[in-house]
């Protein structure tokens, strides 16, 4: 028999004690386990009611109001925090800031994505804070369930894959010049994402290591997406470049603004990217297709996905997700060497 009930005059009966008053109370399921299953939810519903009082889900909190006292304990990246901020104010504010959060069901959030000519993608990215303004709601008792849970997005076919060939990695670095030639060319050999390289030091270079310990998000320097210092391997043709550039003894950040301060956004370099491509003839693809690139060579040279991961700062999981069709495309082109050698 389950502790606090007992079978008595065709019902589970409960007899309590709670802040020294006695209570009692019947539940009427059946005399089987399915019935004693139900019975225990509800005396256990029935103590915590006792205890802390009876939910409240009738509060006219407004929606806004809500999202603002996320917004504010929220201990999110700050990068984060204000992409999630955007998000709310584009989607959700508009049509519910001053909506009763109760009276919010997943309907209406259905209706709002559907108003948005976006994708599948960007209409999952969208749900991402609204849930968590939800989750707050739940944890402090102003409602009784989360809506978004309610609501399913569409899977989406993700694009595939771009990287650029030899040819054309040659092309467009013959082409650059200066401190954008210099970005690229580590963007292309190392893989780092953007912002790494941008908040690179002289003194994260050691030999063949550049130790990546931050980043550059939002011209504000945090610590690296995965929250974890790596060292990324170069080639020595890369190393004695770097030991042998200009401002290499000044120390300090490696690449400057116009008044020798850190530079803290790509625009300069973005803007030759772009030239760059349009003089070579070639489509227009986004800076981050370097480190896609690098991946690419690294798997076809037959490197380890562990530490080919390790390299681009990704978990294992994550680079065997994102580059699966890559590496079964390696083995796969293995086989059929076999087979053309019997």
């Amino acid at each position: 028999m389950a502790k606090g009930l007992r079978w008595r005059r065709a019902a589970w009966e409960c007899q309590v004690t709670i802040h020294g008053q006695r209570s009692y109370k019947s539940f009427r399921y059946a005399n089987s386990d399915t019935g004693l299953r139900k019975a225990i939810a509800a005396r256990e519903e029935w103590v915590r009611q006792l205890s802390y009082g009876k939910r409240q889900y009738d509060s006219t909190l407004p929606f806004g109001n809500l999202a603002q006292s996320y917004l504010d304990q929220t201990d999110v990246k700050p990068s984060t925090g204000s992409s999630y901020k955007q998000l709310l104010n584009q989607y959700w504010m508009p049509a519910l800031a001053t909506k009763p959060v109760y009276a919010i069901r997943p309907s209406h959030i259905r209706e709002i994505l559907a108003s948005h000519n976006v994708s599948q993608k960007t209409k999952k990215n969208a749900l991402i804070p609204l849930r968590q303004v939800f989750k707050l709601g739940l944890e402090e008792e102003i409602i009784a369930s989360n809506p978004v849970d309610a609501v399913k997005i569409k899977r989406h076919q993700k694009p595939a894959i771009q990287r650029f060939t030899p040819s054309e990695k040659t092309k467009i670095l013959g082409r650059l010049e200066g401190d954008s030639w210099l970005f690229y060319k580590l963007a292309f050999e190392t893989g780092m994402r953007t912002g790494e390289i941008l908040a690179l030091k002289w003194e994260d270079i050691s030999g063949d290591v550049i130790l990546v310990e931050r980043a550059m998000v939002r011209r504000e320097i945090t610590g690296t997406k995965i929250h974890k210092v790596r060292q990324v391997f170069i080639s020595p043709e890369v190393a004695a470049l770097l030991s042998n550039h200009p401002r290499r003894f000044a120390g300090g950040a490696i690449f400057l603004d116009q008044n020798g301060n850190q530079r803290r956004e790509t625009k300069p370099y973005l803007r030759d990217w772009t030239g760059t491509l349009k003089q070579c003839r070639l489509t227009y693809r986004r800076p981050y297709i370097c480190r896609h690139t690098r991946a690419s060579e690294m798997l076809m040279a037959g490197v380890e996905p562990a530490f080919a991961a390790k390299q681009l700062g990704h978990t294992t999981e994550m680079f065997l997700n994102t580059y699966a069709d890559w590496i079964s495309g390696v083995k796969d082109r293995d086989q059929v060497n076999l087979l053309n050698n019997i």
